[in-house]
């Protein structure tokens, strides 16, 4: 059986105009008879001479075989055929097990760190915000003390403990998902926490919607663009994140979409336990009666430290027009 070899050639440019004269390694076929051998030393010399090829980091010049494949008198013999194939394959896999490679080569620590959320920091910029149906909070005032002033990153111990009753008006566990790997999720899931708390305190939080000019929601009573403000606030502050402009817009504009997606499950909840339609019809009659009476709700603001902070110049007309009653 003729041996035929696949060569390796160090220095020699590219015939393929494709790779602009760069150095190559071009595959040949060697019809050079070296004598008659074994089968099994045929496998072993070609299977020894397509690695060798395969070890290059030059590019694999088969300009030479599509040439030689187009004259009109080639006649390729099985043997060139398998080896060729052969060759292809092996190349197509090494290509494969490359990409393999650099999709699990960043560092470990890049992958697994996490951020947690820092309370201490997030109190420090936070302010009273007020919502229509007359709740007015500070959003870590809702956020468990007991937890201490900075929620644990890996695996926090689930407070309060098993069999023991939730206290009043504290987020359920949040330490256990305040934690920032993936920026995106770590933002949703702490707007959704502070959101179920919210809806837990305010009976009308299902008649909300996020500032909106769709005609289809307009009946719902828009909350005011400072209650998000606070929120990015919040969320950039407690978990360290770039506070440039931009970031901040993309953050807000998240918070705004998670709030959004809460209200419309609310809002399922209130039409399957009322009745179909029951959560906006409710809602055209609550904001009827703000734009009659905004003093008609019950009177649910917070105790803080200093009452004054009830008093922005930005507010809207529903936190002194309550607060006065």
């Amino acid at each position: 059986m003729p041996r035929r070899t696949y060569k390796y050639f160090q220095n020699r440019k590219c015939d393929n105009v494709e790779d602009n004269g760069e150095e190559c390694a071009p595959v040949e076929v060697d019809d050079n008879t070296q004598g008659t051998v074994d089968e099994s030393t045929c496998v072993y010399q070609n299977v020894a001479e397509i690695n060798k090829v395969l070890k290059t980091r030059k590019k694999i010049d088969y300009y030479g075989l599509v040439e030689n494949a187009c004259q009109v008198d080639v006649v390729v013999d099985p043997q060139t055929f398998y080896l060729t194939s052969a060759f292809s394959l092996l190349m197509l896999k090494k290509g494969r097990n490359e990409k393999k490679v650099k999709k699990t080569s960043a560092p470990v620590t890049q992958i697994n760190t996490a951020k947690g959320f820092n309370l201490a920091q997030a109190k420090a910029v936070d302010s009273p915000v007020a919502f229509p149906g007359g709740l007015v909070i500070k959003v870590t005032d809702m956020i468990a003390t007991a937890i201490g002033a900075r929620l644990q990153l890996a695996r926090p111990k689930p407070w309060p403990t098993a069999g023991q009753p939730r206290p009043a008006n504290v987020l359920p566990s949040p330490g256990a998902n305040w934690t920032m790997v993936h920026e995106t999720k770590a933002v949703a899931q702490v707007i959704r926490d502070i959101s179920k708390v919210l809806a837990e305190r305010d009976p009308y939080f299902a008649m909300y919607t996020t500032p909106t000019t769709t005609p289809g929601k307009t009946h719902y009573v828009i909350l005011d663009e400072t209650i998000f403000n606070v929120l990015t606030e919040l969320v950039v502050v407690g978990f360290s994140m770039d506070s440039d402009l931009m970031d901040k817009t993309r953050i807000l504009s998240q918070i705004k979409s998670t709030v959004y997606s809460f209200l419309e499950k609310r809002r399922a909840e209130f039409n399957k336990k009322h009745g179909k339609n029951s959560c906006s019809s409710s809602a055209k009659d609550f904001k009827d009666e703000l734009t009659r009476n905004p003093n008609f709700r019950q009177n649910r603001i917070e105790t803080f430290e200093d009452e004054s902070q009830l008093f922005h110049d930005d507010r809207d007309s529903y936190v002194p027009n309550f607060y006065n009653m």
